[in-house]
Order: C-alpha cells, then structure tokens, then sequence
C-alpha cells in the first residue's frame, strides 16, 4: 500500500484511534497546528451522560472510560495524563427544563443512574448555593438584575457519573498519541480541499481526499469507511 493511501481520512482524533485499534491505516487532517487547539481548547471540560435524545446519551455512556483512561490509552508507564474529576453533575429542576423529564426518560432505558435532590439536600452538600428563584433572565443595567423573583427551586437531579478534565486540550493530545502508537497519521495545518467521487452506476464511491498542499491522498479509500470523513 502506498504511503498516500489510507483505510480512511477523518477529522478528530479519536475516531482515528478507534479505527487505528482496529488495524486500519488512518489520517487525521487538522487545519491548526496541534489537536485539540479549535473549539476543544475553548470548551468547559465537562464530561456529562445527560442529553436531550437517546443516541447521545448513548454514545456518552458508551465513551465514559476516563476513571480507566491509561488503560484505554494503553498508555506507557510515566506518561502524564490530562486528570479526570469525578465530582458529579448536579443540574437544577426548572420550569424551563421541565425537571429534565425528558432526558430522565433515555437515562432510565440505558440503565444510567441518577438521584432527586430536595432544596435541602442541595443546602446541606452545597451551603453556599441560592436555591431561590431569579428567572426570568434580566439584563445587566435592570435595576432589579440579580434579585430572587420569588419561590424556590423545585430541587436538583444528580447525576454521580460525570465531572470534569483538567485540560480539554491536552486530553486531546493525549489520545493523538495513541492514535500514533495504534499507527495511525496526522498531518497539522492542512485542509481538505476536493473529495473527488467515482460514481458507477450511480452508487458513488470516494477515491481520494486532496489538500491544497499535498494533491491527493490515496488513490482508494475503502467505502465502509467513508463515514468517518468530517469536513
């Protein structure tokens, strides 16, 4: 196989390990010079199985291997890791969010646990926290912004299985690491500019990805993996 020609061409690091942990030749192309450094960088590094539909809470339970991230890494002895805080998720029951019945209906599918917190549990985990009521929203120059609208919250749901990482980026970072090591490729400050398509008898097929640097990457790209192609 030639060195330009890969099993697939994704975008993120952590669909190119998967596949590279399977035994397949694997490119990760990013348009910024490290991974992990657009929108990864900037998020809150919270890890969370609540989501509004059954697929993505699915898929975060499926992916929640971070208390055993050195063995999912298969990372060597010494290597330092971005550190997981399983501190938990408390998130408030609003009129707005409905008591999060609608998320708790896919948690309960999957089997995923979670707790109903009174006010006075909250209080006594978490003293400090005003469990009065502030909506509707006001803006900043409202001469009432900031003051309770009066009532209380109507709770809190707990969920025990989640928290936050140390460094988004740099968790990133770590899993291009093992992508390399399960074999996989990166190539930084590049962007994909044609995905060329072969079309017999109307069932289309890609057969190469090009970048304004380099012209084309492979001269076949196996189709089942098409998929895991994000531009």
């Amino acid at each position: 196989m030639s060195s330009n020609t890969f099993d697939a061409v994704v975008i993120g690091a952590a669909i190119g390990y998967e596949l590279a942990r399977k035994g397949r030749r694997t490119l990760n192309i990013d348009m910024l010079p490290v991974a992990g450094y657009g929108s990864t960088s900037n998020s809150c590094a919270i890890i969370r199985l609540y989501c509004s539909t059954l697929d993505g809470c699915a898929m975060a339970y499926d992916g929640y291997y971070w208390k055993n991230r050195a063995d999912y890494l298969q990372a060597p002895e010494g290597e330092q890791l971005a550190s997981f805080n399983e501190c938990g998720n408390l998130i408030m029951k609003t009129s707005l969010n409905d008591g999060l019945r609608k998320q708790l209906v896919h948690l309960d599918a999957l089997d995923i646990p979670y707790e109903h917190w009174s006010n006075e549990q909250i209080l006594a985990r978490y003293p400090f926290y005003n469990v009065s009521n502030f909506a509707p929203a006001k803006n900043l120059d409202d001469p009432d912004f900031g003051e309770p609208t009066g009532g209380e919250l109507n709770g809190a749901i707990m969920f025990p299985r989640g928290g936050y990482i140390s460094d988004p980026q740099f968790a990133t970072r770590n899993i291009q690491l093992a992508a390399e090591r399960a074999g996989a490729r990166f190539r930084f400050n590049s962007r994909v500019k044609e995905i060329p398509t072969h079309n017999p008898r109307k069932r289309s097929r890609i057969t190469k990805v090009c970048t304004p640097k380099v012209g084309a990457l492979g001269e076949r790209l196996i189709h089942r993996y098409a998929a895991s192609l994000a531009i």
